[in-house]
């Protein structure tokens, strides 16, 4: 079985919380400096861009990389937008192609968010669900009615007018499958196509 991703309201309350990054505590602390202290002009310069690496400036403190994991969780698309400036900028700049792979990697990153936004991929697939359950239920519902005797069953026109309300409530709610997916599953169980006119 595979795990389902956290949902965002999780997402929410436990992005950006490595333990490396809060020890005990339940958040990471909010680090408030622009200056980091290192021993050595060199051992500046050999830092670099990175969640979980110290850096001069506001890039590199604990609040800075929670914040960005966090919103990375959230929107892929951010992935690149809060990492992308540090290694654009200081002594050991990223190399050119470096810096161009960065920014196709995320905007492509951002196009394919949009797209994912825009789609309702999530959603979609929520309604599926929520219709797939409510479906099951009718299913049940036909299994009690054929596991009761006949003569306990009551008139099957209100039985089948029951039913037949439910199911049309469902179809009514339900999001549509393409014409291609009903074609797949009326082949596949031998289903024919109604006739027209």
């Amino acid at each position: 079985m595979s795990e389902r991703k956290p949902g965002r309201s999780t997402q929410l309350v436990e992005g950006g919380r490595r333990k490396q990054w809060r020890g005990r505590l339940v958040n990471p602390p909010v680090e408030r400096t622009s200056t980091i202290l290192f021993d050595s002009v060199a051992e500046m310069a050999a830092t670099g861009p990175g969640l979980g690496t110290y850096r001069y400036g506001l890039q590199g403190t604990a609040t800075q990389w929670a914040l960005a994991e966090a919103l990375t969780e959230l929107e892929p698309g951010a992935a690149g937008t809060a990492l992308f400036s540090s290694i654009a900028n200081g002594d050991n700049a990223a190399p050119v192609w470096a810096k161009i792979t960065a920014g196709v990697v995320s905007a492509l990153a951002g196009v394919l968010a949009a797209i994912q936004t825009f789609m309702k991929f999530s959603e979609r697939a929520e309604k599926h669900a929520v219709a797939a359950d409510w479906l099951a239920a009718i299913r049940r519902d036909l299994e009690v009615v054929s596991a009761t005797p006949e003569a306990a069953r009551g008139d099957p026109t209100v039985v089948l007018a029951k039913l037949r309300k439910e199911i049309n409530r469902i179809a009514q709610s339900a999001p549509a499958i393409g014409e291609q997916v009903w074609h797949r599953f009326a082949t596949e169980y031998q289903v024919k196509e109604p006739k027209k006119g």
